[in-house]
């Protein structure tokens, strides 16, 4: 598991268009104090959503966790085997919905070598988490499958005094083209 403590600050220069808010529930909506403090983890292991796209029309996607409950709804982990199973099961459990919430994030590639990177993340005064996201074919001289994948990555963050509404990301897919994803809500219903 990878760690970072970040600290907001003002004035950073950012490259990124800012989207409107979406979702509801804890962690989603205007919040009236600026974060703070906060930190992500990255999953090494990541699970599968266990939700059709509806009208995905993009090769990327994000999609926010707010509670156990969503987290039960959006992945599919316990279909998965040994250590894949376990690892995503443990990093669910060990995130306190009071003071975090999930972040996947997902795009397409050319082949089954490629993985899904976090190159950059902070927290806007908007409480919006922004970045970039890229798909990497690891180095090596490894035969690689030619068939389209879909790598994922999941995202702890944990802040305070509040949590990021959604996600607005920039996300590169396997081919390197860029497309900004807004993270969208679980209907856990």
């Amino acid at each position: 598991m990878k760690r970072r403590k970040l600290v907001a600050t003002t004035g950073c220069a950012l490259s990124f268009h800012l989207a409107g808010c979406l979702g509801s529930g804890p962690g989603a909506g205007e919040r009236s104090e600026p974060v703070e403090e906060w930190e992500y983890d990255v999953s090494e292991s990541t699970p599968s959503l266990t939700f059709d796209e509806v009208g995905r029309d993009d090769h990327s996607l994000a999609v926010h966790v707010t509670s156990a409950e969503e987290a039960e709804a959006a992945f599919a982990y316990e279909s998965s085997s040994g250590d894949a199973q376990h690892g995503v099961a443990t990093f669910i459990e060990e995130t306190d919905f009071e003071t975090a919430m999930l972040f996947y994030v997902e795009t397409r590639a050319p082949n089954g070598c490629h993985g899904l990177r976090v190159q950059s993340l902070e927290i806007s005064d908007d409480n919006i988490l922004i970045g970039s996201v890229e798909s990497r074919e690891p180095s090596g001289d490894g035969e690689c499958p030619a068939v389209v994948t879909t790598p994922s990555r999941l995202v702890r963050v944990t802040a305070a005094p509040g949590l990021p509404s959604h996600a607005s990301l920039d996300v590169t897919d396997g081919w390197g083209a860029t497309e900004q994803v807004t993270s969208s809500g679980v209907d856990a219903d």
